[in-house]
């Protein structure tokens, strides 16, 4: 992509996060970002950074900060292990830590890019010496239109809570990717969360998500 196309991108989906924002429900902001320190053959090794930040009308509601390492092990696998520590102010500050561990089965079929990402979650709450489980499983479709700029994509998230031996959350989210070349790239996306985590009931949020992704090596 051209810098002006680039800028012009860029101009348009904060204008639009905004606007679907203030009209759905919320909006999150999103940084992922790695470099390849290591490369021998089909495996790499790869420090990576990710935040993410929630807004709904009264302002930040969190803040989630991931620090660790990813690997491609082999062509059709990727590691990823990290540690996350989140901010959350729905009601009063709450502190949770985590520590994750992903593993993502992914492979090609002409246009189209299939992924599958298993994610295993340990939740604590040092204040209350609390803890649970989480097991996360995402499918992702993305199909390349044949714009080398362009990637479009749906996915399909489940989490399934230890602690209360059920499924508490569903996201279904539908987007699309836009290659500022090797380095850069921008995700637009809207995602239907639905939960219910200490709940009786399911409960549906509407909302926004805007992703820079950088790939430094």
């Amino acid at each position: 992509m051209s810098g002006t196309r680039t800028a012009a991108f860029l101009t348009a989906a904060v204008l639009l996060c905004g606007q679907a924002a203030r009209a759905t429900g919320e909006l999150r902001l999103k940084l992922d970002l790695d470099d390849k320190i290591v490369h021998l053959g089909t495996f790499d090794l790869r420090p990576m950074l990710r935040t993410e930040q929630r807004f709904r009308d009264q302002g930040m509601l969190l803040l989630k900060i991931f620090a660790g390492l990813r690997s491609d092990v082999l062509p059709w696998l990727t590691l990823e292990a990290y540690y996350a520590h989140k901010d959350m102010f729905y009601k009063d500050h709450e502190i949770w830590h985590m520590l994750v561990l992903d593993l993502i089965l992914h492979f090609k079929l002409g246009p189209l890019t299939i992924a599958d990402s298993n994610g295993n979650e340990l939740h604590t709450q040092p204040e209350f010496a609390f803890y649970f489980y989480r097991y996360r499983n995402n499918l992702d479709l993305h199909f390349t239109p044949g714009l080398k700029w362009l990637r479009l994509w749906i996915a399909d998230e489940i989490r399934v809570d230890a602690d209360q031996a059920r499924l508490n959350m569903n996201d279904a989210k539908v987007g699309i990717d836009l290659l500022a070349g090797k380095i850069v790239r921008f995700r637009l996306y809207y995602d239907l969360e639905s939960k219910r985590r200490s709940k009786p009931d399911w409960q549906n949020t509407n909302v926004v998500q805007f992703m820079l992704i950088l790939r430094l090596g």
